[in-house]
């Protein structure tokens, strides 16, 4: 090949991470590895779900950096008080989105005007936010006493709420990105977010358990100041988002958004109440146990995490591919997260030792069984993807009803007698449950489609 040629060729490379298949060399592309890659990576589905899972991998990979470096200069107790904060932050932020995350991924890609959706959407959800972060605030002594020094610090109460408001406006832009299948956006928003957060804490070791909602706070409002001003801009031409509710706009979405508000608040119910109820129960060390375990795990819950909001986008753009698109979507979820769940669970000891003494004694058997776990939960997201894109928001709530509640129920029984493993077993049993009702329920859906459209043909002769 001419060495000219290839260096005018790639002299003239776009900076876009969505391109870099087309540019590998021919005398590399002719290779049939290669080929196939390249053209996995130019399908649509497969293209933004593998930037979803790098964003996911990387932010993974990021993260433990970044508990690393918290679980070795903070004591087990302050990670623990840190670690129930954050996921109360996050359970508020999830309450705020009131189901627009979904709605936006669904409604956007075919709406006339988007700026509407995404202004409407993040001033109401910016409003709940502040609201919902102070009646966290009041109600402290009621369902979390070990976290009543937020209600007596008026500025560590002031950036709670400041931090709820940014961490829901960063979980909408992601859907933004995601649903105008710019999902190399959202990695690159996020790998800027994961890099900042990494030496943050130990500029705030003498805050405790706040320096660690400090430091995360200050590394999102960074990387939500250039998703907005450097990629929204570019991919839609809104600088940053007014505040405005154009009620039109709001008045389509409203059903599916509230019904997708249910379904989420009931799927993350349990992974973000979990630790504030071990918090309360079983102390703040067994919950700095928990929280890393639970991390570890949560990198393979991003695989099927990835691939379903993929097939949620894909398939609101083109309905008639949803079949096509959901075999590809379990093929791919599962070619990754079996030998993943594998690795995990050989070399949990090993991982949970990078987090400091004591870790791998108290969480190892967690991480195995919250490993296991994942197996099911990869089919019930890609169950609830095409539920969603279905419209049938119903059978979504019912199967996040039926997981939550075993879970519960199982949890609150076991963990007194079995403590953490307790825990990560009601988990995986609950969601055992749900993938019980998934498949019974699809299995009875198509008969009775089927059904249907045998009368249809009946009657048409």
């Amino acid at each position: 090949m001419d060495k000219s040629k290839l260096s005018n060729q790639s002299s003239n490379i776009p900076l876009d991470p969505e391109n870099i298949t087309r540019y590998i060399p021919d005398f590399i592309g002719n290779i049939p590895p290669v080929i196939r890659i390249r053209r996995v990576l130019g399908a649509s589905l497969y293209k933004n779900a593998f930037f979803l899972m790098l964003n996911s991998t990387t932010t993974a990979l990021l993260g433990f950096l970044s508990w690393i470096v918290i679980s070795n200069t903070f004591d087990k107790e302050q990670v623990g008080l840190g670690s129930a904060i954050i996921s109360a932050t996050s359970l508020i932020s999830t309450l705020s989105l009131l189901g627009f995350s979904v709605s936006i991924v669904r409604f956007i890609p075919s709406a006339s005007d988007r700026g509407l959706i995404i202004n409407s959407s993040m001033t109401i959800s910016t409003a709940a936010a502040i609201v919902i972060s102070l009646g966290f605030i009041a109600g402290l002594s009621w369902f979390s006493p070990s976290l009543l020094f937020l209600q007596r610090n008026y500025a560590y109460s002031t950036w709670v709420i400041i931090y709820v408001v940014g961490w829901t406006i960063s979980m909408l832009l992601d859907c933004v990105f995601i649903g105008l299948r710019k999902a190399s956006v959202v990695f690159l928003k996020n790998f800027i977010y994961s890099v900042i957060k990494i030496p943050l804490p130990i500029f705030f070791i003498q805050l405790g358990a706040m320096g660690i909602l400090l430091s995360w706070g200050i590394s999102a409002y960074f990387a939500l100041f250039i998703g907005f001003a450097v990629y929204l801009y570019r991919i839609v031409g809104i600088r940053f988002p007014r505040i405005m509710i154009d009620r039109k706009t709001v008045g389509e979405m409203f059903h599916f958004s509230i019904a997708n508000y249910i379904s989420g608040l009931l799927g993350q119910a349990t992974p973000l109440l979990l630790p504030i109820l071990i918090i309360n129960q079983l102390g703040a060390e067994q919950t700095a146990y928990y929280y890393i375990s639970w991390m570890i795990a949560t990198a393979l819950f991003m695989i099927p995490g990835s691939v379903s909001s993929s097939l949620l986008a894909e398939s609101s753009s083109e309905p008639e591919k949803m079949h096509m698109n959901t075999v590809k979507s379990f093929k791919f979820t599962y070619v990754l997260l079996v030998p993943s769940v594998i690795l995990v669970s050989l070399f949990a000891d090993y991982i949970l030792k990078l987090f400091g003494s004591g870790y791998s004694e108290g969480a190892e058997s967690v991480v195995r069984i919250l490993a296991l776990s994942s197996l099911i939960y990869a089919s019930n997201l890609i169950f609830v993807s095409i539920r969603n894109v279905e419209r049938r928001v119903i059978s979504v709530i019912i199967l996040n009803l039926i997981s939550t509640i075993f879970t519960f129920s199982i949890v609150y029984n076991l963990m007194i007698c079995m403590g953490l493993n307790g825990v990560a077993l009601g988990w995986l049993i609950g969601q055992g449950f749900g993938l019980i009702f998934a498949t019974s329920e699809h299995v009875y859906y198509m008969r009775f489609y089927k059904k249907i459209r045998k009368t249809q043909e009946n009657l048409k002769e």
